[in-house]
């Protein structure tokens, strides 16, 4: 019997999640994955482990015939030589393994030893079937087969040492069989389970310290982590893609983190704006700005409330009012980005042509419409000084309406008369605008104009719950075409890869992103814990 191409790719992606000698710490007072397998030791730091081998990878060969056989040519090839690449240094391909050439329990996991991390496959057979697998000689793993127990790993060593713990645990392991039946339940045989051990790989390290717009971004997330021990979850493959579903023990809403002032909407569901037509990407994070300026003194060190505050002085001056207490009240949280594969029809082309950036909030007082402005036109009025005097592109502000009669104050760079390409700001075009009862900012006009439209077609966004990211793989992949040139020039210049390589590989990631409809990643605060999900749709034909 072989060991599998499956072995292969996820040792090497739980080799890149690992953490490196330098990062690991001493085993106590470290959480242990008592509950997540039989197979691994209670040093494991990482873990993914299943009922059944064949059916997870049954569920695997099928989203890998979906992307790669679907490609176009040729880089379908491309994508088709992973199989049998893997099959002649290792020995078998997910066919086989999908076929029932292993039937049983199994176990990927990084388990922390004196030197450091040490990646280990496990696999006990229920068929019989269960042998001393071949590796082909370039191979970097050792395998052994002791008991109907398959193990590989980096060296014999490590393997010798895998099987002493098992037959030194043998008298156990029985009885902790029987403590998973009865307490964890089994996410199916074509799925498999997810343990990350966070206490081990944190150690004693303290949170990071974050400043101002780092706490309001990710504070929450950084705050999570922090609190948490462990993360479990589920993945699952199947013909329409591949899930992972999990929850980490920690978060901000069960105690009294000053972060669970940053949440908008805590353990509630909000509606998104519409997304623009040609929308790639959607960011929201449910963040409050009122409960971020309002706990300066519990969510900061005292050097970065004084950062926070200078800031404020300055605001207060280029709104002409008090920033907390009359412009952050007149928009609606959270604030939503989107990126928009829109261009101005009459700007330059410039060498890499951006998406527009897109910001829209929900404005709920009037006055927010002239404080806005007045900050725009500050600001725009400060750069044209500073342009002209280090020779950049100054920026010339208009106000305007629409057609349908919104307002819109456009930042219009000042004519590229060379030498060379345009640069990147000749191709923007900073424009807030104003649309029934909402604020738009965008750094492109042709951005603003996308936004209004969605707006005014009178449709909403879908509902969301905590932080959201999503993005639309087919049109990244028309964004890495239309810049194809710029990218593969960059390339060559800052990696030294031949063009024809740098090409390849570009025009390659634009294929296989067309083989995916979207992604969409959820990072859920709840009162006893955080929810993850992260999904990935496969393209249908």
């Amino acid at each position: 019997m072989r060991t599998s191409s499956l072995l292969a790719t996820a040792v090497a992606v739980t080799l890149a999640a690992a953490p490196t000698a330098a990062q690991q710490v001493p085993a106590e007072g470290a959480s242990s994955p008592r509950d997540v397998t039989a197979l691994l030791p209670e040093e494991t730091v990482l873990a993914i482990d299943g009922a059944d081998l064949a059916a997870f990878a049954t569920g695997a060969r099928d989203v890998y015939k979906s992307v790669s056989r679907r490609m176009p040519r040729p880089y379908r090839g491309l994508a088709l030589l992973l199989d049998p690449f893997l099959r002649s240094s290792v020995g078998i391909g997910l066919g086989d393994l999908a076929d029932g050439e292993i039937e049983g329990e199994w176990a990927l996991g990084v388990v922390a030893v004196d030197n450091g991390p040490v990646p280990v496959f496990v696999a006990r057979s229920t068929n019989g079937k269960i042998e001393k697998p071949y590796l082909g000689g370039k191979s970097a793993l050792t395998a052994q087969v002791e008991d109907g127990v398959l193990v590989v790993a980096a060296s014999e060593r490590h393997c010798a040492r895998y099987h002493a713990w098992r037959r030194d645990q043998q008298p156990t392991l029985a009885a902790k069989d029987d403590y998973l039946r009865g307490r964890v339940v089994r996410p199916g045989r074509d799925a498999a389970r997810v343990y990350i051990d966070i206490a081990r790989i944190r150690g004693d390290r303290g949170e990071p310290m974050l400043d101002p717009a780092g706490m309001l971004l990710v504070g929450p997330i950084v705050a999570a982590l922090g609190d948490a021990t462990r993360f479990d979850g589920v993945v699952r493959f199947d013909a329409g893609g591949a899930t992972v579903r999990g929850k980490l023990d920690g978060g901000v809403l069960g105690g009294a983190r000053p972060e669970r002032h940053l949440l908008a909407h805590p353990a509630k569901a909000y509606r998104l704006p519409p997304a623009p037509n040609g929308t790639i990407a959607t960011l929201c994070l449910d963040r409050s700005l009122a409960g971020f300026w309002g706990n300066l003194d519990a969510l900061l060190g005292e050097g970065e409330v004084v950062e926070a505050q200078s800031f404020l002085s300055i605001a207060d001056q280029l709104v002409a009012g008090s920033f907390v207490d009359d412009l952050v009240p007149s928009l609606g949280d959270p604030i939503t980005l989107f990126a928009v594969d829109v261009v101005d029809e009459d700007a330059p082309a410039p060498t890499i042509e951006l998406p527009a950036f897109v910001f829209v909030a929900e404005k709920r007082a009037e006055r927010a419409t002239k404080m806005l402005s007045r900050l725009l036109s500050t600001i725009v009025s400060i750069q044209k000084v500073e342009a002209k005097q280090n020779g950049e592109l100054p920026f010339d502000l208009r106000r305007t309406k629409t057609e349908h009669g919104e307002v819109m104050s456009v930042a219009n760079p000042s004519e590229w008369r060379g030498p060379g390409a345009p640069p990147t700001a000749a191709g923007l075009s900073p424009t807030l605008a104003f649309g029934g009862e909402h604020v738009v900012f965008s750094s492109t006009r042709a951005g603003a104009e996308a936004m209004l439209a969605a707006l005014r077609a009178g449709g909403t966004g879908e509902d969301a719950r905590g932080d959201v990211v999503r993005v639309s793989p087919p049109l990244v992949a028309e964004y890495v075409r239309k810049n194809l040139a710029s990218l593969v020039i960059n390339n060559v210049l800052e990696k030294g890869k031949t063009r024809k390589k740098a090409q390849l590989e570009h025009e390659f990631f634009a294929a296989l992103l067309d083989r995916f409809s979207h992604a969409d990643l959820a990072w859920q605060p709840a009162d006893a814990g955080t929810s993850v999900t992260l999904t990935l749709e496969v393209q249908d034909d």
